[in-house]
């Protein structure tokens, strides 16, 4: 054999052992990059629902006692945000004013009616986060956050799930009653049209029950009263992020 032979060989080998080199490097380099860890999203705080009446109050808390006489003890923090339903006169149901109306099941007559002026912000039910085209706050992982917000949609009670089409079932199949805007209003009748447009005429009776939400404070709570609070189960009972003071019957 040749030095010739032996240089070009020699050649032909260095260049085979860089090539080999290089291979090894992309493939640790895919190793790596596939041992990256997956960011996971945190679990979600599960919704905890309490009604029922007041029977105890203390500072910083309530006792909430279902009818089927279990009691909770409510805790409310800075961040709670507490709100009443004000019974309001036919009056008050102006042109142009938006309002959910629950009515018998030929929607004929509004068993109830309810003005959702400043209602706005309730729509993710409890505070939800996440909504449809929102965008995710900077350091958090995209999918978690419409996870997240599609899942505070499906589980929340509150003014969310009252219907999609402006007639809602609900999650458990409830008449839960139309959304829609106030074409014009007398003591006796209602006619207003949903949200695809279509045209309702209903009648208000006495007995309708018509109201709105207002602003409530710690010092509106009252031993007696009807009340919905919503938050996270705590050691304690249920931290509370929302309570609804209800009107008296």
């Amino acid at each position: 054999m040749s030095l010739r032979y032996l240089r070009a060989g020699g050649g032909i080998a260095a260049a085979c052992l860089f090539v080999l080199a290089l291979a090894g490097c992309a493939s640790s380099s895919a190793s790596a990059a596939s041992a990256a860890p997956t960011p996971t999203c945190p679990a979600t705080p599960a919704v905890a629902v309490v009604t029922g009446r007041v029977t105890a109050i203390k500072t910083g808390a309530i006792t909430v006692t279902t009818s089927a006489g279990k009691a909770t003890q409510v805790l409310i923090t800075s961040s709670t945000r507490l709100t009443k339903t004000v019974a309001v006169q036919p009056s008050a149901l102006t042109a142009g004013t938006p309002v959910l109306v629950v009515t018998d099941t030929n929607a004929t007559k509004a068993t109830s009616i309810r003005i959702q002026t400043g209602q706005a912000g309730q729509a993710g039910g409890f505070g939800g986060r996440g909504a449809a085209g929102a965008t995710p706050p900077a350091g958090v992982n995209a999918a978690c956050f419409r996870q997240r917000g599609q899942g505070r949609g499906q589980n929340g009670q509150g003014q969310q799930g009252q219907g999609q089409q402006g007639q809602g079932s609900g999650q458990r199949g409830v008449f839960q009653g139309l959304r829609g805007t106030v074409d014009s209003a007398t003591s006796t009748k209602l006619v207003f049209d949903d949200t695809q447009g279509q045209t309702y005429s209903v009648a208000i009776l006495p007995s309708t029950v018509i109201d709105e939400m207002a602003a409530a404070h710690a010092s509106d709570l009252k031993v007696g009263q009807t009340v919905l609070a919503t938050g996270t189960t705590a050691s304690a009972g249920l931290s509370a992020r929302t309570i609804l003071i209800q009107p008296a019957r």
